[in-house]
């Protein structure tokens, strides 16, 4: 719990894309960059911020509340500039690595639901769950989580067209 989420300001762009954040950790925004950077985080539920961060600066930012969506992140200085900050109560997160893979470690048992969300396309709903199609109402499915059991959905397509937004 005592390691921090880090954030960092990198080459003018953000780094990671996506960081995940539970409540009990603390965020640290990072500026790796030889110029200075102010670090927007558009939350709803915790107070917004734009600290200026200046070279070589880490500035550190507890949220105690979940937000609904991922809130966005960006640089006031450079516009082109964005990232994202999932905001969540409890440990059940991940952003999908380059090749797409999400893994969630330690789940309780019993049924969950998730929510699955893309930058450009919002909730994705309209899915192939190794092969089959299904509708996720707002992005949301349920799934069973045994005890001693991996759980592996294999492989879910979502259709490419929704990303060109």
């Amino acid at each position: 719990i005592k390691i921090p989420v880090k954030m960092e300001n990198k080459g003018c762009r953000f780094e990671p894309h996506v960081a995940v954040l539970w409540t009990k950790r603390t965020l640290h925004l990072g500026n790796g960059d030889t110029v200075g950077h102010n670090t927007a985080v558009s939350t709803f539920f915790n107070d917004p911020i734009n600290p200026l961060i200046p070279p070589g600066g880490v500035i550190k930012k507890p949220y105690r509340a979940e937000e609904r969506l991922p809130a966005k992140v960006t640089c006031s200085i450079h516009r082109w500039m964005a990232s994202w900050l999932v905001i969540r109560d409890n440990p059940y997160a991940a952003a999908a690595d380059k090749n797409g893979l999400i893994e969630i470690k330690n789940l309780p048992v019993g049924e969950l639901e998730f929510q699955v969300w893309q930058e450009k396309a919002g909730y994705i709903s309209k899915v192939k769950v190794d092969g089959t199609s299904a509708e996720w109402l707002r992005g949301r499915t349920k799934i069973t989580i045994e005890a001693g059991k991996t759980k592996d959905l294999g492989d879910v397509l979502v259709n490419a067209a929704l990303f060109k937004k």
